[in-house]
This record gives structure tokens, sequence and C-alpha cells, in this order.
């Protein structure tokens, strides 16, 4: 019977070995994964979590770590990447219990949600995550043609000089939207050294009022990995993406991962291009400790808007929650012994998160439409892991 270790790393050496395993796994080459944690100023051993089988390294998983916001309330949300197993020690588990593991770790470090990104489902619900929907557009080259936009205003690449814009554009367009990472000044420059995207800004005279971020696939694909914009400039920003197309002739395809509400998914709407549907997934890692938190944000949403008492009781994966919602506030109790509630619902492994970050469904009671009112946010392909 072999010895199994399960752990996170404490030391370069096991760094540098997983940095090995991941190049032996995945297709992107070592520095890939090297530069990625190389370079984050944030990074700390016990976020990087390994299998050792006999003492040989097995398997290894990644944590990383940010925040979001939900109006005025941030939330530690653990990201989850480089999930490998080598070969020959696949089918023992390795790589389903760190996550297990993993979640323990991030719930007792006061994380409330963990995020992945994946194409094998089935493999994460077991373990505990939901899947939820983002939108995103594939749209041939020659059907941009005519996303125009005023060409008035000059585009240019990115310069150093542009960083301290580019910040304050991302936080004003972030400002009451859902999902995305909570950028601090460190992360913006680490990132300079991990990311290949092409970058282009939109200066009218007096600085930046747009940019967009870009990264060309081998397979031809340009895929719009950001683009944010100041109030007033929608239309100005679409001269961007004829920029870079025009930069990058070779590219036959544009995929563009938008919210519904940004100026370039209405055009794209507007002009019969249908959205497709890909599936993050998350995880609640304590929800009566995620409700708690949430609770001065469900407390103004429903102030002055009830007249009387309802008791809502949401059935979590991991717990139940009884949330006491009226006209001067929310309270958010575990149940005891005897419950009583006005209303009953039933969550599935994403069903909290998705509410929290898009909104309660529209065939859900008029209460929990107020608590959780339909939201636009966006985690862009940037920040992904």
């Amino acid at each position: 019977m072999p010895s199994v270790r399960i752990s996170p790393i404490h030391n370069r050496l096991q760094l540098e070995a997983c940095y090995d395993l991941w190049a032996q796994v995945f297709p992107e080459e070592r520095a890939f994964f090297q530069r990625r944690l190389d370079y984050d100023s944030t990074y700390d051993y016990e976020t990087t979590w390994a299998a050792y089988v006999d003492g040989a390294l097995a398997a290894a998983v990644q944590i990383f770590p940010y925040e979001t916001a939900i109006d005025s309330v941030r939330l530690k949300v653990g990201g989850i990447g480089n999930v490998a197993t080598l070969p020959q020690y696949r089918g023992m588990g390795l790589a389903g219990t760190i996550l297990t593991a993993q979640s323990d770790w991030m719930r007792a470090h006061g994380f409330h949600v963990s995020l992945l990104f994946t194409g094998i489902h089935a493999f994460y619900e077991r373990l505990g995550w939901g899947s939820a929907t983002t939108l995103h557009w594939r749209v041939a080259r020659e059907h941009l043609q005519r996303f125009g936009g005023e060409q008035s205003l000059a585009c240019r690449r990115f310069q150093m000089g542009d960083l301290p814009a580019l910040m304050d554009i991302y936080n004003k367009w972030i400002e009451g939207r859902t999902q995305a990472r909570i950028r601090t000044l460190t992360y913006w420059q680490d990132a300079l050294h991990w990311l290949p995207d092409d970058t282009w800004v939109v200066d009218n005279g007096t600085g930046v009022v747009a940019y967009l971020r870009v990264r060309v696939s081998s397979t031809h694909t340009m895929e719009v990995t950001e683009v944010c914009y100041l109030p007033g400039y929608e239309e100005v920003s679409k001269g961007l993406l004829a920029t870079a197309l025009h930069s990058h002739s070779s590219v036959s395809e544009v995929k563009l991962t938008l919210p519904l509400d940004h100026a370039w998914a209405v055009q794209l709407t507007a002009s019969g291009i249908a959205p497709q549907t890909a599936s993050p997934m998350w995880k609640t890692l304590d929800s009566f400790r995620l409700i708690r938190r949430l609770r001065p944000v469900l407390s103004c949403r429903v102030q002055q808007k009830m007249t009387g008492t309802e008791h809502l009781l949401l059935q979590c994966p991991d717990a139940y929650v009884l949330l006491i919602a009226g006209p001067t506030g929310v309270d958010v109790v575990a149940p005891g012994t005897g419950i009583e509630y006005t209303e009953f619902i039933r969550l599935g492994a994403a069903g909290l998160v998705d509410m929290i970050m898009n909104g309660a469904p529209a065939d859900a009671p008029p209460t929990v439409r107020l608590l959780f009112p339909k939201q636009s946010g966006i985690l862009w392909p940037t920040d992904y892991f």
C-alpha cells in the first residue's frame, strides 16, 4: 500500500518541482506557470498544495486568492487553478483529496467562496462546486467590419505612463458590478509580467478614456480579455477593436466575454449575433458566514421597501439559513430546533453565489428578488487562473 501525504509546499525546491509537474501535464510551457507565481508579490507557499506518493511528487493544485465586492462589502475568493496529476498516479483520488483539503483550509482562513474554470464539470460537482453562467460571443472577422465606433480620437498602444489612467477607468467601470476582481497597484504592476495581452488605449488629448486588452491564439482567434471605458466614451471605445484587428491581420475570429450591459454586447446583440454560454464553477465555503457578511447590503435593499416581515428559509448545500426581512432591515439566523418561515428556497451548489452575483430568478418570490436583484458583472479573462 503506497504512502500518501498531502499538504501545502514549504520551500522553493518544492515549488520548482510543481512547475515541472504542471509543464508535464498541461500544454503550456514551464515558464507560463513560473511567471504567474514568481511575479506575484503576494504569493505564499501555503497556496500551493501537493500530493506525494511514497515521497515522490504526484499531483499539485494552486489557490489564487483575491477579493471581489458586492456593493460596499468585500468577499474573499479562492480561485482554483493548475489542477494536475501525473498520469502514473491517476485514479488514486489525489486531486480530489487536495481540493477537499484546500476547501477546509480556505474555510479556516476566512474565504467566502471558491471559483474555478473547467471542461470536466462532473468531477468538480462531486466535490461541491456548481455551475453558473457567463456569456461570450464568437464572431468571424468579416462580421465585425460593421462594428464601427468613432474614429475621431487616436488609438495607440499602452505605455507605462498610462497605468494610473487604466486603474482609474477600471475602478470606475466595475463600481456597482459584481464578480470583478479588486485590483491593487501591486497586482496591476505584477500582472504586466505574466500577461501576454496586447493593450490599446484611446486618448482624447487630455488623458486615456478607454482601453482594450487582447491576446491572439495559435489558431488565429483574438480573445478580448478586457475592455473598459469612461462614461460617455462607449462609442469611442469601439474604435479600439478595429485598431487591434488591423494590427493582427492573421486573425479570423474574435471571442468577446462581456456583460450584457456592456456597450459592445449591446451592439452585438442588436446586430443579431447571439451569445454563447460558458459555465464557471462556484462553491460556497460557508453559506451562513457568507450571508452574514452580506447583511448590511441585504438590509439596505429592503429598508423602507417592505411593510411586513417575512421569514425566508434558504436550504444551502452546507447549511440552512433563515433570513428575517422587514422594513428595518434583515437579520440572519441559524435555525434552531423550531423553524418558522414563510418562504422556502432550495439552492444547489452554485445557487447562492449565482443569486448574489447575478440576481434571483425571475420566478423567485418578490422578497427574494428584492434581496437579490438582477446584477451585471464580470470577471475579465485577464484575471482568470
